[in-house]
Formats: structure tokens, sequence, C-alpha cells
């Protein structure tokens, strides 16, 4: 038997990105969806649920028509998911912004100005 130090959960997250990032590109032509990159896959201890955490490439995109974008295509996902994997159970796909890209982006912008010698 194999010791393992860290849950499946922990091993199963880049592999669900990886059909998830190819089915967004790939397969789903909603104009809504254009630009999104997949950043995170948080996976549940039990496999059942998965959060995608996501951010919007470009100026100001709409995030209301994106989220509807990406909730409207949750059915293919886990269709694309069940035909590639060999899981019991199918997770439930939810998508979360990822908010800590835009916090990252504006503490850069900040200390930029800063070094400048510019007021921020």
């Amino acid at each position: 038997m194999v010791n393992r130090s860290y849950k499946r959960s922990s091993r199963v997250g880049p592999a669900l990105r990886g059909v998830i990032c190819e089915v967004l590109l790939k397969r789903i032509q909603d104009p809504r969806i254009k630009g999104v990159v997949v950043t995170d896959v948080d996976v549940s201890p039990d496999l059942r649920n998965c959060k995608v955490y996501y951010y919007c490439t470009g100026e100001n995109p709409d995030l209301e028509a994106v989220q509807k974008g990406l909730d409207s295509a949750t059915g293919l996902i886990r269709k694309e998911l069940s035909s590639v994997s060999s899981m019991r159970y199918v997770p439930k796909v939810s998508f979360k912004f990822d908010k800590q890209i835009e916090a990252a982006r504006r503490i850069e912008k900040v200390l930029s100005t800063l070094e400048n010698g510019e007021e921020a």
C-alpha cells in the first residue's frame, strides 16, 4: 500500500482544470466567456463538488454576463468530465471570480507608483 501524504482531491484538481480549460477553449462558442482564464480548481474532499476560479482578460469585462455564460456551460463541462474521467461521481461544477488577481494588480500598481516617487 502506498502512503500518500496528500489528499486525492489535491491530485484531481489539476486534472479537472486541464479538461475544463480545454472545453472552454475548444468546445464552447459563447462570446460571453471569451477571454476567461481558469486560475484554480478546488475539489471537495468527497470529490462531489468543485469550485473553478477564473478571471477575465481585457478592459472592464461584464462579470455578470461572464458568470451567466459559465453557468450555462456547466452541463457540457460535466459531460466532458464524465467521458474522460474514471471517477465514480462527476463533480458538480461552480464558477467563482478570482478576486486575488485584481487585488494583486492593484497592489502592483500602488507599488510601481511608490517606486517612481509619485503619490497614489
